[in-house]
Parts: structure tokens; C-alpha cells; sequence
């Protein structure tokens, strides 16, 4: 035995409270993580499922094994985000396996296609396969005429770069390939494969000289940002007396879980708050999430996060292809990013050390929809013991105050 787990406890999808446990088979032990997407069997068919637990040992008789692990690198949920979606599920009372479905993007949760081909030579009838039913299909199968199998697909609509990686001292080499690796040492050991000799290449790589990687193509996100408003200067700013009694009363909370009540009417002066708390959460080495309750502010507040934080800044958004979507999210995942801004789904984003979640008009309905945002980011904030900033306007104040079932320090910007 390699002292590595034996079973996990998975996730799935569908409309059942609870996980499945399965066997997790020897060679994979290395690649099951905690939080890893994993190919199971479910009934008939193969699904996606997330590993939330792993055993040592099940007293349970004859388990299935896992299939496959999806993630190509890292396990896509952390451990925190776990912890979020057991509250979740708990709280409003959901399917696990649902909940974790919803933090990721939705691009994500891979779909199964099946496969039906004919066992052995042809038969006359294989032209008339692709009307049978199910059940003739399983009939044939358990024959032996048919062959059944069940595949999962890619992330729709990410496009992947292939990376070239220097693993180790080649030694001595032929020339070519002495050449691809002292190109590869001069550009810092790694670089785009399309530049490389594909026939040097795979011999390095079957030599175990290089590893090639396949990483989601990073996107820039310029054309979305060109709908914001022009960024302020980068000079720094001169707080209003509202605003800096706002500042302070959050800044001296740094590290408790501590809800916030910002009063203010529109122009107010209220996003200025939230960039330096997110500045002082940055400065202390936290991360800070910007919810907004409409797509259509989301590039307002963009441009401006972005002249503060540069590209450590992540946008959570709708409007976003699959592929744009999959690279913020992935970011954010390997702790490329300091603050994110999104719609209330940002709330699971990948962060590590949470230290500020501001909610922006937080009366407003887009939160009111089902599963409600606000006691989930109450949840979220607990567990992180994060400060939660809600920016309301004066005539939704007393109503917001009310609903947190709880006194909040409120300050007028």
C-alpha cells in the first residue's frame, strides 16, 4: 500500500441529496485530490462528479471506480469553495453535487456523449443501428454484437496552447536536440510549442526531457472594457470626511468577520470606499470580491478596478464566451488575481484568502432571486471571517439593515 486514499466520497449533479462512494483505482491514487472533477459511472451512463471526501476505508461491498480525473492540473474546487457549497446545500436545502455544478463555469461540467459500434466483422444490420431503440441497443450489447461506450468531452468552446516545459539535465544530446533545449533554458524553460520542431520535440519529451502542458489561451479582455467610463488618474485620491470615517471603520476590522452597511445616493462617492478596502485587503496579502446586481454596470466598475489593480483584476461575466470565462475563472484559481468583479455566481469564486466581499445596491431585486444571495454571502463572510460591506441607497437602508436579522455598523459616504 502507498498510504494514499482508497475511496472517496463524490458529488453528482443530479436531483439526490447526499454523494456516491467509490473505489479509486491504483493508478490513479496520485491524481484523486480533494476538490478533483472526476468521470464516474452513474447508473447506465458516465457523468462529471466533484471528489468531497476521501476514505481510507467502506464497509459498502463491490464499489464502482472512478473513471478518470478531468483536471489537467490542480483539483478545480478549493477547499473553501467545498465548504461554501455543503453551507449552501444545507441552507437551501439543494443537492451537493448541484451546488458545486453552480461555482464553477458552466462550461465546465462535461458532458457524456455515447458511442455505438459494431463487435468484430459487420453484420448486415449495422446500417440499421442508428434507428434501434435503448433497449435493442442493451439487447445487442449484452449479446456481444455491439460495443457501448460512454465519453466525456472537453470544456465546450475553451480553446487550449500547448506549452513546451524543461523537466531536467538532458546531459549529452544530439545536436538538434541539444539546440530546442538551450532555447528552451534561454527563454526562462518554458515556451509555446507552435515555435518548436515537432519531431525534436516528442523525442525530448518521450525521453522525459520535456513535459508538454496544455494550458486554457489567456484573453485580455480590451473589447469588453472599452464600454467602461474613463479610469480616474492614478494620482491619489483626497477622501471626503464621510468617506474616510467609512474607510476607517472598515480598515480597523481587518481580520473578524465584520458586516457593513454603507449608506449612499448615487454619485455619493461610494465606489472610492470600496476600491481602498479592496486596496488595504490587497496590501495585506487578501483578495477582494466586487458583487454588482447589474451585467450593465459590471464595465463601469471594471475600468475603474483595472486602473487600480492592473491585470491582477478578474471579471466574472455573462456577456463572456465560454473560452474568456474558463481564463478569469482559472486565474483567479491559481492565484493570479487580487479582486474580482461579477454578478451575484462571482460569489464562488476561487479565492484562497478572502478578505472583503462588497455588495453593491444591495437592495436590489437581481439578489432577491432564488437561491438568495444575501444569507449566502453572510455564510461566505463567517467562514472566512471577512469583512461584508452591503452599499444600499438611503431609502432601501433601514429595509437592508432590517433583513440582515442583526445590528450593522452603517456609515454615510
Amino acid at each position: 500500500m502507498n498510504g494514499l486514499a482508497q475511496f472517496a466520497d463524490v458529488a453528482v449533479p443530479v436531483a439526490v441529496r447526499g454523494t456516491f462512494t467509490y473505489a479509486i483505482p491504483d493508478h490513479l491514487r496520485d491524481d484523486v485530490r480533494l476538490g478533483s472533477r472526476v468521470e464516474v459511472p452513474l447508473g447506465t451512463k458516465r457523468t462529471t462528479g466533484f471528489v468531497v471526501n476521501l476514505l481510507d476505508a467502506s464497509t459498502a461491498d463491490k464499489l464502482k471506480p472512478i473513471h478518470a480525473v478531468l483536471d489537467d492540473d490542480e483539483p478545480a474546487l478549493l477547499p473553501e469553495i467545498i465548504d461554501l457549497c455543503r453551507w449552501a446545500a444545507e441552507y437551501y436545502i439543494a443537492p451537493l453535487g448541484e451546488m458545486l455544478r453552480v461555482a464553477l463555469p458552466a462550461n465546465m461540467a462535461a458532458r457524456g456523449k455515447r458511442e455505438v459500434v459494431v463487435s468484430g466483422e459487420a453484420v448486415p444490420l449495422a446500417k440499421a443501428l442508428k434507428v434501434l431503440t435503448r433497449t435493442s441497443i442493451d439487447r445487442l450489447r449484452d449479446a456481444g454484437v455491439l460495443v457501448v461506450r460512454d465519453q466525456l468531452r472537453d470544456a465546450a468552446g475553451v480553446r487550449y496552447d500547448r506549452f513546451a516545459i524543461l523537466e531536467s539535465d538532458p546531459g549529452d544530446l544530439p545536436p538538434k536536440q541539444r539546440d530546442l533545449v538551450e532555447l528552451l533554458r534561454s527563454r526562462g524553460g518554458e515556451m509555446s510549442v507552435k515555435a518548436l520542431p515537432p519531431s525534436t520535440l516528442d523525442t525530448l519529451a518521450r525521453k522525459g526531457i520535456v513535459r508538454i502542458e496544455r494550458r486554457p489561451r489567456r484573453h485580455t479582455l480590451d473589447a469588453f472594457l472599452s464600454g467602461g467610463e474613463p479610469p480616474p488618474s492614478a494620482v491619489e485620491l483626497q477622501y471626503s470626511n464621510e468617506q474616510q470615517v467609512a474607510i476607517d471603520a472598515i480598515k480597523s476590522s481587518l481580520g473578524t468577520f465584520a458586516p457593513f452597511l454603507i449608506e449612499g445616493v448615487t454619485g455619493s462617492g461610494k465606489t472610492e470606499v470600496y476600491i481602498e478596502v479592496m486596496r488595504e485587503a490587497v496590501r495585506r496579502g487578501e483578495q477582494a470580491l466586487l458583487l454588482v446586481p447589474e451585467i450593465s454596470l459590471t464595465p463601469v466598475f471594471a475600468a475603474r478596478l483595472k486602473e487600480r489593480f492592473g491585470e491582477r483584476m478578474a471579471i466574472l461575466h455573462s456577456s463572456l464566451s465560454p473560452s474568456e470565462r474558463y481564463d478569469q475563472w482559472w486565474r483567479a484559481r491559481r492565484g493570479e488575481v487580487d479582486v474580482a468583479i461579477g454578478p451575484r455566481s462571482a460569489l464562488f469564486t476561487p479565492f484562497q484568502k478572502l478578505g472583503a466581499i462588497i455588495v453593491d445596491e444591495e437592495g436590489d431585486g437581481a439578489y432577491k432571486q432564488d437561491p438568495r444571495i444575501r444569507d449566502a454571502v453572510t455564510g461566505e463572510s463567517r467562514e472566512r471571517r471577512s469583512r461584508k460591506i452591503h452599499a444600499a441607497a438611503h431609502d432601501a437602508s433601514r429595509r437592508v439593515a432590517a433583513a440582515a436579522g442583526r445590528r450593522r455598523d452603517r456609515s454615510s459616504p
